[in-house]
């Protein structure tokens, strides 16, 4: 993966790392590209030859090194609060990965930054987070941040989280020009018969000119609403106003008033509440 080095850039990277954790299988190699502020693949080929940014890709974060990086931004693992909340941190994006030799050689390098004087609790589904032994695993409560986004942004947002709304996203963007992001990302998911996340991650990673379409869907972004209260927001646009609706029938048989059927002619009098 390859992203901006300014926070936009970060926050993108974190979603990419998150989305793809679930689809490490042994063998598979994921690696992040910061590039420096201000500058694209272009301009650096350019600017320091193919050579200098080939070994610029050579020399990508690993998935492993990039994941505790992030998560340890702004601990002090000297401290033991540092390297519990590290740990409280790590522990839920660890679990998203398939059982593989990946991931337990993950969870040692954690184990080892965290310090080794406990066990490591794997939560598993359904079961509630335990942490170490004897103490208390309570992550500090977040400020919520109320969070305005676009109904383009928004639907597209909800279209990562859940592809398999592209029919509803992509029928409502045929009737308006305020969503020509999420229209067509809508396209391009019904395009390839994308239905899942996990088939969203795949094709994304083998699609380069699809990634290079999307690159830049979410600039300008500074905060990510939760994925619950991001499919609520998209449920409540995909759905019909019934009042809207009721008024767009009732105009349409008002106007073809005379041609109207005896059975067009009782809904008219039920739209129009029996006047």
């Amino acid at each position: 993966f390859c992203f901006d080095g300014d926070q936009a850039g970060y926050r993108a990277a974190d979603k990419a790392m998150e989305n793809a954790l679930e689809l490490m299988a042994d063998g598979l190699h994921l690696q992040f590209l910061m590039l420096p502020d201000g500058e694209d693949p272009d301009t650096l080929v350019r600017k320091e030859g193919a050579e200098a940014f080939e070994k610029r890709v050579a020399s990508a974060t690993p998935l492993s090194r990039y994941l505790f990086d992030r998560q340890s931004e702004g601990l002090d693992l000297q401290l033991p609060e540092g390297r519990s909340e590290l740990r409280a941190r790590a522990e839920p994006l660890l679990n998203k990965m398939p059982r593989t030799t990946l991931r337990n050689a993950m969870w040692q390098e954690m184990l080892r930054l965290c310090g080794n004087g406990g066990q490591w609790q794997n939560r598993g589904p359904g079961k509630k987070y335990r942490g170490w032994r004897g103490e208390r695993a309570e992550r500090p409560t977040e400020e919520r941040v109320e969070v305005k986004l676009s109904k383009d942004n928004t639907l597209c947002l909800a279209l990562l989280e859940a592809p398999e709304l592209a029919r509803e996203v992509s029928a409502l963007a045929e009737g308006t020009r305020q969503l020509p992001r999420a229209g067509q990302l809508a396209r391009w998911l019904q395009d390839k018969n994308i239905q899942t996340r996990k088939a969203l991650v795949s094709g994304l990673a083998l699609d380069k000119q699809a990634r290079d379409r999307f690159y830049n869907l979410f600039d300008g972004l500074e905060h990510i609403p939760a994925r619950d209260s991001t499919l609520a927001a998209a449920r409540e646009l995909l759905t019909p106003n019934e009042e809207a609706a009721r008024q767009q029938r009732l105009a349409t048989l008002l106007r073809n008033l005379a041609k109207l059927s005896p059975e067009e002619r009782e809904e008219l009098r039920t739209l129009s509440g029996g006047q």
